[in-house]
């Protein structure tokens, strides 16, 4: 130790001294390690970490694939929905939702009517049972009965743990207050946590599906389904099941899906695993983005080790007047090496900042681009840990 400080300080001296070629370096190892730990925070947290729920290799996604002018993929119709859930042989539950958005009006009670601006909301219709599907509690109050699936049932609602922060300011007596969504009355429920993002990480409101089973729109294919295997159950055996009893939803809920319909269109059950179906395409434009930064990576420390090559070059005279006063080789050699050392640490530092600042201004621009799990994208250790491998000296 006494011998690495005084050539720690001595190097950075000469840093100084040399402001251009340190400032070079540094922006150099910055960007380059910057996008690319950027680049890899979101790959890890969209790509390589499993979904934030109990089992997540059992949950799945139903849809139906279909040879049709114009159409080959629809996802659940209530009528399907309600067909596989009540019939199937392969999964412990079956949950039905669909994307929405709602308007957030005043707050309803003795002294809560004054005027409030209406607030626009992502919003979710899912049953009940998606709940158990996820293995997902709330953070306070309940999830929804399955007796509130119907549309005739009073109406309730779910709030996120954010909403309830900045709108309610974090009260605990939130629960069984009444606030009009939508121009309607619903009785707050239940608060989800802030680590429940499903369907999407911009969803702060979750409403009951409003299915009616006797008056069901076999046809009207609007809800995405997911599903939890039993134990042991593989995804082609899921598929299989579904379609042994898809040509008989007719005779359950006639409607404008017929037997006929469905062999004319051929249709098909389709079993996928809900992570694939979170990522989406997302997936194959982001490993070639990875490709591409990593290209990048190497190109800067490529053009880092050419300034430091041509650095040292300048350097022969002063280097040999040293050696031949009496200073060590190896003396010598620490020197030039902590000065890399020193500028890889402060590049590598700066690269995390310059990586966590484009992280939060994808945040900022989520409304406008449809990065799945954004909301888990974040600088973490293992992020870090791959910042100190790339500015490795």
């Amino acid at each position: 130790m006494a011998t690495i400080v005084p050539i720690a300080r001595h190097s950075m001296r000469r840093l100084r001294r040399k402001p251009m070629f340190a400032l070079a370096t540094l922006l150099t190892l910055a960007l380059g390690i910057g996008a690319s730990v950027m680049v890899f925070s979101i790959a890890d947290a969209v790509l390589l970490r499993p979904l934030p729920y109990d089992h997540p290799e059992q949950l799945v996604d139903l849809s139906h694939e279909l040879s049709l002018s114009g159409v080959s993929r629809v996802d659940q119709s209530d009528a399907t929905y309600l067909h596989y859930r009540h019939t199937n042989h392969v999964f412990s539950d079956v949950g039905a939702y669909r994307m929405t958005s709602a308007d957030l009006g005043r707050e309803l009670g003795a002294g809560r009517g004054e005027a409030i601006a209406p607030e626009h909301l992502a919003a979710a219709r899912l049953s009940a049972s998606t709940f158990g599907v996820l293995r997902v509690h709330p953070l306070r109050g309940r999830a929804f009965r399955d007796d509130e699936d119907d549309r005739s049932a009073p109406p309730v609602a779910i709030i996120g743990q954010h909403l309830w922060e900045r709108r309610f300011g974090g009260a605990k007596d939130v629960i069984g207050r009444r606030i009009e969504i939508d121009g309607v009355p619903h009785e707050i429920v239940g608060i989800m946590p802030s680590s429940f993002d499903f369907p999407n990480d911009r969803t702060e409101l979750w409403l009951p599906i409003g299915i009616d089973p006797l008056r069901t729109k076999s046809a009207a294919f609007d809800y995405r389904s997911v599903a939890r295997l039993r134990p042991g159950v593989s995804l082609a055996v899921a598929a299989a099941d579904l379609q042994r009893l898809l040509p008989t939803a007719p005779e359950e809920f006639p409607g404008r899906l017929t037997a006929n319909a469905i062999s004319q269109t051929k249709m098909r059950a389709v079993v996928r695993p809900l992570r694939d179906v979170v990522v989406g395409d997302v997936g194959k434009v982001l490993w070639v983005i990875v490709g591409a930064v990593g290209f990048v990576l190497l190109i800067a420390c490529t053009n880092v080790a050419n300034l430091f090559l041509v650095r040292i070059d300048a350097r022969q005279r002063e280097l040999a007047v040293r050696r031949a006063l009496g200073a060590s080789q190896s003396t010598l050699a620490a020197e030039v090496v902590s000065e890399g050392v020193l500028l890889a640490l402060l590049g590598g530092a700066i690269g995390l900042t310059v990586a966590a600042l484009g992280i939060a201004m994808l945040r900022t621009l989520d409304t406008t681009i449809d990065i799945p799990r954004l909301g888990e994208v974040g600088v973490d250790g293992t992020v870090a840990w791959i910042a100190a491998v790339a500015s490795r000296p």
